[in-house]
């Protein structure tokens, strides 16, 4: 290119305007804005709601916060999962075209389908919902596997949650009933006990007609007090092993109880529980790898909470008591 025809380009008025026009957009260009999440007053009066339905108590700010933050992170997941296509899968389809056909919206499954889409229902049916989002988290579940705890870490949880591997006490027993709750009842048991027979059998005829039988194997306290109630189940510890004892009260009356065997609690061993010590462990693992994809994606969604009028309300109406008390 000549200097004269580079001249003339620089001062070229079509230059210029596509120089001001990229300028200009430039300047204008914006980064793209978050995606907006807003929980109106409304679904946090509807969360403590469901709620009280469900447990019979007005939830805690604590609980109604769990809540709404449950609600926020379900809606991230949906949107991510509509991002990646999720809404698109052979199960949301299939329910899509189910709620065209019952809504009669077109006649055709393929167009069942785009008007159910066009009419909003995979933002509001709350299937579908359930579906992409369950899936979601498979999705990430898959990209980020999770790794099976070592050895140490098993027995760290197994030390710690021991309690709650202990086998309870179990009790073989029968027993000689004597039917009502009164002081001559009482008394029937108290003289059965002076000399009772040495066949069990012969003992037990020497009573009343028990419903739920005379004779029962090893069970755990909990089983017998469903069959006797828990203020005969609590007294099983205090009786001797293979001599008629009591008397001893149940909702039904008074018994002479003989307990046959006795098996102490203890603690299942490691080996018996290791699988599902691992599956608490890795379901633990999941959910925190969960919890920190959520604060990944949060950064791209504003968040919005209304206030909720109730919650202000029932929280001003405990504070007053506690200072009147």
């Amino acid at each position: 290119m000549s200097p004269s025809s580079g001249k003339k380009l620089l001062f070229s008025p079509l230059l210029h305007c596509l120089m001001t026009g990229l300028a200009l957009l430039w300047l204008v260009a914006e980064p793209e804005s978050p995606q907006l999440i807003n929980v109106t007053q409304q679904q946090v009066e509807d969360l403590k709601n469901q709620w009280q339905n469900k447990t019979g108590q007005w939830p805690s700010k604590i609980q109604v916060d769990t809540l709404v933050q449950a609600t926020i992170e379900n809606e991230i997941f949906f949107q991510e999962g509509v991002d990646q296509g999720l809404d698109q899968l052979p199960a949301v389809l299939a329910r899509l075209q189910k709620l065209g056909s019952f809504l009669k919206l077109a006649d055709t499954p393929d167009t069942q389908v785009r008007e159910a889409e066009l009419l909003g229902l995979v933002q509001t049916d709350p299937i579908v919902r359930k579906h992409i989002i369950a899936s979601m988290q498979e999705l990430l579940t898959v990209e980020n596997p999770i790794a099976e705890p070592d050895q140490t870490s098993i027995e760290s949880y197994y030390q710690e949650h021991l309690e709650n591997y202990k086998k309870p006490a179990l009790y073989k027993i029968s027993q000689v009933f004597f039917s009502g709750q009164q002081d001559a009842s009482k008394k029937r048991t108290a003289q059965f006990l002076q000399s009772p027979p040495e066949s069990t059998e012969q003992a037990i005829r020497q009573g009343d007609v028990f419903f739920s039988g005379h004779s029962f194997p090893l069970m755990s306290q909990n089983q017998i007090t469903k069959r006797l109630g828990d203020s005969f189940a609590g007294q099983l510890e205090q009786l001797k092993t293979g001599l008629w004892s009591g008397p001893v009260k149940s909702v039904y009356g008074w018994h002479a109880v003989m307990v046959h065997q006795r098996v102490d609690s203890n603690y299942r061993p490691l080996s018996e529980i290791k699988e599902q010590i691992v599956t608490v462990l890795m379901r633990k693992s999941r959910t925190q790898m969960l919890s920190e994809k959520i604060r990944e994606f949060e950064k791209n969604y504003q968040i919005s909470i209304e206030p909720s009028e109730s919650l202000d309300i029932a929280n001003t109406t405990a504070s007053q008591q506690e200072k009147n008390l």
